[in-house]
């Protein structure tokens, strides 16, 4: 098979190029406007309906290209993106299906008016040369004139930028630097910290289980979490932790001082002696707040790049599974490689008081703090929801979440058995829509572990 052509690539123009050029085509055009006024438009009707020359072929064509190419380029492109047919067929026949619709509507008017061509000498036309008629409709057609010419300029600057290497950003051009440099008036950045549960839930493990009742050592626990619950830790696992192999994975690999079934009890005990996040239990709840404070507060001491303060986040965006396949085990029971609690949500499966106890257990978080946002999941099955008492019932739940100074949450409402099937057979599920995490998804598309993620959330009920 011959070698492929390597692509021509150009490097992006610099500032002083950039606006050269642009002030370049400017003046093109703008002779080009001075040539057809004074060669083509002798008078306003002229410059402003061709004198009423252009038939109807050209005036559709007009009509199109100037009153409805911008909107249903847009659209065509995201249909054909949806669907796949071409996006000359989004363009023409909604855009064809609009003149038809108007010419009878524009027969009518010419009837009324024959010799206007404007919308404001209509309306005077149509209701006895009223002024309080033309008022309305200059003070309309003013604001939509200001909405046009703000839409202009933010697309003429994307213009710019894409054409001619130029800044889009205003606040950036009127500084004279780039949105890199802080030329932006808002420069923020907004990390986004996970795992709020793992924390609460393992310092209230380490409090329970060593600090009061004794069951454990710090030692005995330290040991428990190197040998990963008994399993170890593989190969592929290793990997993840470090980037080099060889001495540095030597220093992580740990040989497990436990079997598996010892590894196991102990993982059972930290499950079910100590209290767990999402549950509305305060020794817990407390520690998981103070947990999110202390890296909400360390990220709000640092300034970005740009210029800009630092936004504490608590979510994810499905950065909880990768996240997780490279932090060793946690003193929560949860193993090496296994996803951490996504956003400010309890781990899967933890959060067996309820729906309503397990946001008022989030609720006692610190969400102003969290000034990027939170992200809560909850999952229920459809009949939980069913009929007017599974409405009014998910409706309390929520004002009372909000009540209690909630910031974000977030519902499937879905079975687990038919997440199970949709993995089995994605053909029959194609049109299956969830909630991730901040947004929505085709369940059949998204990544395997993902699905796991998602299937394992507490299935709720009332």
């Amino acid at each position: 098979m011959p070698a492929l052509p390597e692509l021509t690539t150009f490097s992006p123009l610099g500032s002083a190029h950039g606006l050269a050029t642009m002030c370049t085509v400017g003046a093109v055009l703008l002779c080009l406007v001075y040539y057809v006024k004074l060669r083509l438009v002798s008078n306003t009707k002229d410059f402003v309906i061709a004198n009423r020359k252009i038939g109807f072929g050209m005036g559709v064509a007009g009509l199109i290209s100037i009153w409805t190419w911008s909107m249903a380029m847009l659209m065509s492109s995201g249909l054909t993106y949806e669907y796949g047919l071409s996006g000359l067929f989004w363009f023409t026949v909604p855009n064809g299906l609009a003149v038809i619709m108007i010419i009878p509507f524009a027969k009518k008017i010419r009837q009324i008016m024959p010799e206007g061509y404007t919308i404001a000498q209509f309306i005077s036309v149509r209701y006895d040369y009223s002024k309080a008629a033309a008022w309305v409709v200059t003070i309309g057609m003013l604001f939509g004139s200001i909405i046009e010419i703000t839409l202009n300029i933010k697309g003429a600057s994307l213009v710019a930028n894409a054409m001619f290497g130029l800044d889009s950003n205003v606040a950036a051009i009127a500084k004279g630097k780039s949105v890199q440099e802080g030329g932006a008036r808002y420069g923020m950045s907004a990390p986004q910290g996970v795992g709020v549960a793992n924390v609460g839930d393992s310092l209230m493990a380490v409090k329970k289980l060593v600090f009061e009742d004794g069951k454990l050592t710090l030692k005995q626990l330290k040991t428990i979490l190197e040998s990963n619950y008994g399993m170890g830790i593989d190969e592929g696992t290793l990997s993840s932790f470090t980037s080099k192999k060889g001495a540095a994975a030597k220093s992580v690999k740990v040989e497990s001082a436990i079997t598996p079934k010892e590894g196991e009890y102990y993982r059972q005990m930290i499950i079910n002696a100590a209290p767990k996040y999402g549950n509305d239990l305060d020794e817990v709840d407390i520690l998981a707040r103070e947990g999110a404070l202390i890296y909400c507060r360390e990220v709000e001491r640092y300034t970005c790049p740009r210029g800009g303060t630092f936004h504490p986040g608590l979510y994810p965006v499905s950065a909880n599974v990768p996240m997780g396949k490279v932090c060793g085990a946690t003193p929560d029971g949860r193993r090496a490689g296994e996803p951490l609690a996504e956003g400010v949500s309890p781990v899967s499966g933890r959060d067996r008081n309820g729906p309503t106890a397990a946001l008022n257990s989030v609720s006692k978080l610190d969400h102003v703090k969290t000034s990027n946002g939170t992200l809560l999941n909850q999952k229920f099955h459809p009949s939980a929801l069913a009929g007017q008492e599974g409405m009014e019932n998910l409706t309390a739940l929520v004002r009372s979440y909000f009540d209690n100074k909630g910031l974000h949450v977030q519902f499937n409402v879905v079975g687990k058995e038919t997440l199970l099937d949709a993995q089995k057979n994605p053909d029959q599920h194609k049109n299956l829509v969830v909630r991730v995490a901040g947004y929505s998804a085709h369940f059949v598309h998204l990544n395997p572990d993902i699905q796991d993620d998602i299937i394992s959330r507490t299935e709720q009920g009332f």
